[in-house]
């Protein structure tokens, strides 16, 4: 799906559908800096759901949401207070798992990691 304004793709998101199951999966939603002012995101949603729910499908999968033990960007904040929104159950998968070798990358790791957050 894609939401344009002036001939201009705004946003666009991707939906798996398994008709096995009659489960959908969202995946790879982006936006133009445009689209997420005007929010064209929700409304794609908004439009996936209904879309899915005309074929008969009975879930839909928003794919991830923001794990609070890790930090992370402001974006992934946004994107979780949205998904909560729709009060679906969540589902918490195994986590992962590092494991360093040589001490030298551990250290290495966590400097970049501070410096990227």
């Amino acid at each position: 799906l894609a939401q344009t304004k002036n001939s201009q793709s705004v946003a666009t998101l991707l939906v798996l559908l398994n008709s096995q199951n009659k489960q959908a999966a969202a995946s790879l939603a982006g936006t133009s800096e445009k689209g997420g002012q005007l929010r064209a995101s929700y409304l794609l949603y908004w439009e996936a759901i209904k879309l899915c729910k005309k074929l008969g499908y009975k879930k839909f999968d928003f794919d991830g949401i923001a794990d609070e033990a890790y930090r992370v960007a402001k974006i992934m904040q946004g994107a979780t207070f949205f998904k909560r929104g729709f009060r679906g159950k969540e589902v918490t998968y195994l986590g992962s798992y590092i494991k360093f070798y040589p001490p030298i990358l551990k250290f290495l790791f966590n400097l970049i990691t501070k410096i990227s957050y």
